[in-house]
């Protein structure tokens, strides 16, 4: 079996990380770089992105681990590699209630979507609204370790 390995993506890993995001119904916006990945061998297992917004904000996003390989500590050290990289903080998120737990574990703190900067306000209301319609609740998050 080969080795389980977190590292920066290339070029070639994006066909497979934009296969994961799309299964998963992620954050597929342009431009898809950034991203941390865990990979068994030449096999994404997943990924997480921090993303820069227009205004220097910077998101956690499209943090996606293949169904059959959760629950095995491989997003919580992902997202930790990917924090690692960007010594920049805060750092905001946006993640569906049920997540919430996962994040706080990490270091994030539950906000106010108003406490969101503009560029991702926007995107954070968009989305509730479309999740109300599933009764999913969305909520937003900072660390500011």
């Amino acid at each position: 079996m080969t080795e389980i390995i977190y590292r920066k993506s290339n070029k070639d890993d994006l066909p497979q990380i934009m296969a994961l995001l799309e299964k998963l119904g992620l954050d597929m916006s342009k431009p898809v770089n950034n991203f941390t990945v865990v990979a068994n061998g030449m096999l994404i297992l997943g990924c997480a992105r921090i993303k820069e917004m227009d205004d220097g904000a910077l998101e956690l996003a499209s943090v996606a681990v293949e169904k059959k390989n959760r629950n095995k500590g491989i997003g919580r050290n992902l997202v930790k590699k990917a924090l690692a990289n960007e010594p920049r903080r805060p750092i905001y998120l946006m993640c569906r209630q049920e997540r919430q737990q996962f994040y706080e574990f990490l270091g994030f703190k539950k906000i106010d979507g108003k406490e969101l900067p503009l560029s991702i306000r926007d995107k954070f209301i968009c989305r509730c609204q479309r999740v109300a319609k599933s009764n999913v609740e969305g909520v937003a998050m900072r660390l500011d370790i």
